[in-house]
């Protein structure tokens, strides 16, 4: 994934003190926990970063043409 992923994912739990719940059977509970409810955060700041990037990307070699 361009912006997020399993290992960013596991990287991010862990630097977060959420590493006991990447083993946990409950799924609820890591995928509603503080640290996930952070890490969906921090995806859609990626995200908004990426498409902004891409745009400027895309404009520039519009402009080129």
């Amino acid at each position: 994934m361009k912006v997020g992923g399993n290992g960013s994912a596991t990287d991010f739990f862990t630097r977060h003190g959420g590493a006991s719940l990447l083993n946990d059977s409950d799924i609820k509970r890591k995928y509603t926990s503080r640290v996930a409810e952070l890490y969906k955060e921090e995806l859609a700041r990626r995200v908004k970063e990426d498409v902004a990037q891409c745009a400027s990307l895309h404009i520039f070699a519009s402009a080129s043409l």
